[in-house]
């Protein structure tokens, strides 16, 4: 079964990134390792009583991709999740471990901005082992780029708001 979604014509398209920076840690708990100086960034500010289709996500990097794959730790592996920036709720099923570079890679997680000042937020957790290749490197900085779109359309929100939900769930 195949799932075909379609986005309302005056729905706003928004491409989002973040940078994250790993400094190599020459002492301490992490020492050999990389890890990240800029954990948390907000991504989108969201506007009220709007929804957002968080859609594609691409990840890549500084280094060569088959050198942050064996820059990989099991142990304490990359991982990352999307979150309200005010509650901290956490937006996607479950968090994303990040072990190789993604190019458009499907998330399609609806998001709804009822309460104001709220954003959406990407959180990394772990670190990079040094590897022959990144022998030298005081820095490696890892790009997150997201597809978003803002779905603020009349016809949308009565479907996903209002008792339009319950007519058109019985037809389908």
């Amino acid at each position: 079964m195949s799932v075909i979604r379609t986005v309302p014509k005056e729905s706003l398209f928004k491409e989002v990134s973040a940078k994250f920076y790993f400094e190599y840690q020459v002492a301490g708990t992490y020492a050999g390792q990389y890890v990240c100086t800029n954990p948390e960034i907000e991504i989108l500010k969201m506007n009220i009583n709007t929804f957002y289709l968080v859609d594609i996500i691409s990840i890549a990097g500084s280094i060569p991709e088959n050198v942050f794959v064996d820059s990989f730790n099991p142990l304490l592996p990359l991982d990352m999740k999307l979150t309200r920036s005010v509650s901290g709720e956490i937006l996607t099923a479950q968090k994303m471990i990040i072990s190789q570079y993604l190019r458009d890679h499907s998330i399609s997680t609806h998001i709804e901005c009822n309460r104001g000042h709220d954003g959406i937020k990407i959180i990394l957790s772990g670190i990079l082992d040094q590897v022959a290749d990144t022998i030298g490197l005081d820095t490696i900085s890892l790009n997150i780029s997201i597809s978003t779109y803002q779905i603020d359309g009349v016809e949308y929100n009565r479907f996903y708001r209002g008792s339009d939900l319950d007519k058109r769930m019985k037809r389908i």
